[in-house]
């Protein structure tokens, strides 16, 4: 279960033991597959971040071992 440490209108991030820095496990993949069923496209990967994109919306996740966070921005 994920528990909030921050929240901000364009930022939050939870400690959360279902995440992994390992690319074979990273984020779970209902969360992943509930990104992709929102419409959203990766656009970019590098590390522990991941670029989704959808219309003018962009979001920046980070997901490393026990720790999420989760950016939103607009283009």
């Amino acid at each position: 279960m994920a528990k909030k440490t921050v929240s901000r209108e364009d930022f939050e991030s939870f400690t959360w033991a279902g995440t992994s820095e390992a690319k074979e496990d990273g984020l779970p993949f209902l969360y992943r597959s509930q990104i992709k069923t929102g419409g959203w496209k990766k656009t970019f990967e590098e590390g522990t971040l991941t670029t989704y994109e959808k219309g003018e919306h962009k979001i920046d996740v980070i997901a490393q071992t026990g720790y999420l966070s989760i950016g939103v921005s607009k283009e």
